[in-house]
């Protein structure tokens, strides 16, 4: 589940959609919010992506050399 950033507690609800975004409530103090953390990859990472496929890598080239990198870090 997820926590409220208000009052910090796990007792939430899903509430609609906003933007295309989940929204969820808090069941104790009822502040709504959306999740604040993406979901995604970080952001070097799809450059170094970009980058690797502009220089004519063929996806399954670049997404080896994205694992190698990332099990380096």
């Amino acid at each position: 589940m997820t926590e409220c950033p208000k009052c910090g507690l796990v007792k939430t609800v899903k509430n609609g959609c906003h933007l295309g975004r989940q929204r969820h409530r808090c069941k104790d103090c009822g502040f709504q919010f959306t999740r604040a953390t993406s979901k995604g990859r970080p952001a070097s990472e799809k450059a170094t992506a970009v980058l690797l496929y502009t220089l004519g890598l063929s996806l399954h080239s670049f997404v080896n050399t994205l694992k190698k990198i990332s099990m380096k870090n």
